[in-house]
Formats: structure tokens, C-alpha cells, sequence
């Protein structure tokens, strides 16, 4: 109930959300259960992973306004990742390829494992990782920029993709990381 019911091509398999071939990359499934702020920024994480189908080409949604516009970022057959602002054809430069559309590294993940993904939304930047590794980054034009009515969300072209573990969090303002080193592990090894 959380996800937008609209699309006709998402469904649930084994507690797994499963999108299937094309119509999704210009319509695609939204999560509607929450509106996010890309002034305070936000982090939109899950597994995904390609199950069939021609291409490897998984396009997670990363900042939603309408159906006429949004941005995403995407996988393509041969290891580039993609991030392109989808608007209305009739505002340039649009959606069509490869007008609007921004290489921002290779993720070398185009098989049929499961993948981490995290993406961080901040301002204008878009921020990329894949099992824990930095694909790059861009920035979206000012149509999706300084907004508090933003969503995310899925979608995929010629695949099919299940994802799973989806997470949304808002970006923290100080994250706080400890290591404990051999000099101060305090433990007794006979456990008294």
C-alpha cells in the first residue's frame, strides 16, 4: 500500500518487489508513504538485482516531482551508470537520449547478483554507491532542486529487477563513526 498503484508492472514475489520490462523507465513506481526535503537531504538505499530479460538497465528514481518530472539513475549494458533529469519533451533539453544525460562512472555490476545501492540526495547533488564503492556523482537542473515535495522510486527498461531491503532515511546532519582499537578492548579472555 505504500508504493503507488498506478503501475501495472510492479508486483511481490517472495517478499521481494519485482518491476518487469520497459513502461516503468517514463512511469515509474513511487513511493508514496513519504515527501522528502533535498534541503535537509535524504538517503535512499536497497538491493537490486537484474533476473531476466535483455538488458541490465535498473533505474532507480531519486528525485520525484510529477510524471514529467524527475530524475534517475541507470545502469547501461555495458557498465556505464547514467543520470539523467527526465522533463517534459517539450522543455529542453528533455528526456531523450542523450540529451540530459550524465555519465557518472562505471559500476561494473551488470550480472545477475544481488547489489547494494545507496544513493544520497543533498541540495543539488546526487550522490552514487554501489556495494559500498563511489560510482560518482552530478547534479540536477533547478526544476528538482530546493524542493520539500519530493519522492523516490523504481523503475526499469527492457528488464527485470527485483529489489529488496528498501530504505529511506533523512541525510544526517553529523554521522558519528568509532572504532575500538586492541589497546582499548578492556575484555578479560577467561571471561571474569
Amino acid at each position: 500500500a505504500k508504493w503507488d498503484t498506478d503501475s501495472f508492472f510492479g508486483s511481490v514475489v517472495d517478499k521481494e518487489f519485482r518491476l518487469s520490462e520497459d513502461h516503468s523507465s517514463t512511469k515509474p513506481v513511487i513511493i508514496n508513504s513519504v515527501n522528502l526535503s533535498d534541503r535537509d537531504g535524504y538517503i535512499f538505499e536497497f538491493k537490486a538485482q537484474k533476473y531476466g530479460g535483455p538488458s541490465y538497465r535498473i533505474m532507480p528514481v531519486i528525485r520525484y516531482r510529477d510524471q514529467t518530472t524527475f530524475a534517475q539513475f541507470w545502469l547501461y549494458d555495458n557498465a556505464p551508470t547514467w543520470c539523467r533529469d527526465f522533463r517534459s519533451p517539450v522543455v529542453p533539453p528533455g528526456w531523450q537520449w542523450p540529451m540530459g544525460t550524465i555519465n557518472v562512472g562505471a559500476n561494473n555490476i551488470c550480472d545477475e547478483k544481488w547489489h547494494d545501492w545507496k544513493i544520497v540526495v543533498k541540495g543539488a547533488d546526487n550522490t552514487l554507491y554501489i556495494d559500498g564503492k563511489l560510482i560518482g556523482s552530478c547534479q540536477s537542473f533547478p526544476e528538482l532542486v530546493g524542493r520539500n515535495d519530493l519522492k523516490v522510486g523504481l523503475s526499469t527498461y527492457d528488464t527485470f529487477a527485483a529489489f529488496d531491503n528498501v530504505r529511506i532515511r533523512k541525510h544526517p546532519e553529523i554521522e558519528v563513526t568509532s572504532t575500538v582499537s586492541s589497546a582499548e578492548d578492556k575484555s578479560v579472555p577467561d571471561g571474569s
